[in-house]
């Protein structure tokens, strides 16, 4: 009796470490459980990733449920391993955010994906759907494949948004894309077995293709990001896996997230399958921005891509006003320490002048913000008393150093 009640014991303990709910707490790796309220997801858990989690695992969603929201991200950064999303069984893996995976997609046996509206889905990989599996393409969102595509054993895809696949796709054994969507490949598609692609029956070959009754993506965003390289700068950089008629880019600036205002316009490549690398740099104060792309074909049509934010940068001394202190002051004539608040970018210039206005000590130095600088005169000063003058740019200070020998 006491194994009995034992081993129900240990199925209770199971069911619940596979029941597992999670959700993330904090950025960073995947695989830590510190960036979790519950530990790292189990296999058959319910997970929930409302942060920029990076992928440092394959992800077997064995009858689970995980869901990506608006505010979530999964990354797979290139270089390193590549990893898998595996949906099967009841498993259920919902994307409200923005997901890119190095490895391969695949969704099979009763398994659930759904791309919700507006969010893409990047995999440098492979996808398969297969046997009974329920997939979802919402309109506006967007499903890029850098592999093949693979889909059949019954298989209905419900396809309102757009899937872009740079090589072949191949459609077997009743496997049906169905919906007001766009398929679009680099690649030749192969339909066979009571297979159809928006009601077609008919293959392509060779490549590109194009079906469905939505339009075609102009261009495909594959990442759209805003950093700070310095005090005042910024650098808006967005990446393109294909274009076309793609005439140019604006964008866009906003000090509130709704009213906006165009900032640049660069030029676009036209027609491209190839993956394309495009950056700005604007000169901004330290304080909350925000920024969104938009897209213009050569027939005017136009785009508009999600807004991305840009928050103040702690640590960054970004003053307007250019302050310095010298100390030891009163010094001995042969070195101080200059601390510098205000500093904007480009070179400045420290002046050392006797009362005569003589320049005894001239120096260029470099930085921006704050800054502290160690001064060794080459010929000591006299005993008397000196100015010393920091230039940077058009603003300038100068302040009283005086030496006792």
């Amino acid at each position: 009796m006491r194994f009995v009640f034992g081993l129900i014991w240990l199925i209770f303990m199971f069911e619940s470490v596979t029941a597992q709910t999670t959700i993330t707490t904090t950025p960073g790796s995947w695989n830590t459980s510190g960036n979790w309220n519950n530990g790292v997801p189990a296999d058959g858990g319910t997970a929930t990733v409302s942060h920029n989690m990076t992928l440092n695992k394959n992800l077997n969603i064995n009858n689970g449920n995980y869901t990506v929201t608006d505010a979530g991200k999964i990354t797979d950064p290139s270089g390193g391993t590549d990893y898998n999303i595996d949906v099967r069984g009841t498993g259920t893996f919902t994307v409200s955010g923005n997901v890119v995976i190095g490895g391969d997609l695949e969704v099979r046996n009763f398994g659930v994906f759904t791309l919700k509206g507006c969010d893409t889905m990047i995999v440098d990989g492979d996808v398969r759907f297969s046997n009974f599996a329920e997939v979802t393409i919402e309109s506006c969102a967007v499903l890029y494949i850098n592999g093949n595509l693979d889909i059949r054993n019954d298989n209905t895809t419900q396809l309102d948004g757009n899937v872009v696949v740079v090589g072949d796709l191949t459609s077997r054994n009743s496997a049906v894309i169905i919906g007001t969507g766009n398929l679009q490949t680099n690649g030749e598609i192969d339909i066979r077995n009571s297979s159809s692609i928006f009601g077609s029956t008919s293959p392509c070959s060779p490549g590109p293709c194009d079906y469905g009754t939505g339009s075609g993506l102009p261009i495909v965003l594959l990442d759209f990001s805003v950093s700070r390289i310095s005090c005042q700068k910024i650098e808006l950089k967005w990446v393109t896996g294909s274009e076309v008629n793609n005439d140019y880019f604006t964008v866009e600036s906003s000090t509130d997230g709704k009213n906006f205002s165009a900032i640049a316009r660069v030029n676009g490549a036209g027609n491209s399958s190839s993956t394309i690398n495009y950056s700005y740099l604007l000169e901004v104060e330290n304080e909350l921005m925000y920024f969104r792309l938009t897209q213009t074909d050569y027939n005017g049509a136009k785009e508009v891509f999600d807004i991305i934010a840009l928050k103040p940068q702690n640590g960054l001394n970004c003053h307007s006003v250019l302050t310095a202190k010298a100390y030891p002051n009163p010094g001995n004539g042969n070195s101080l320490t200059l601390m510098v608040n205000g500093l904007s970018e480009g070179a400045s210039e420290i002046r050392i002048n006797d009362l005569n206005g003589a320049i005894l000590y001239e120096e260029r130095i470099s930085g921006y913000g704050s800054k502290e600088l160690k001064v060794n005169l080459l010929h000591p000063l006299k005993t008397g008393i000196y100015f010393l003058t920091l230039i940077n740019g058009e603003k300038s200070t100068s302040i009283k150093y005086i030496v006792v020998n």
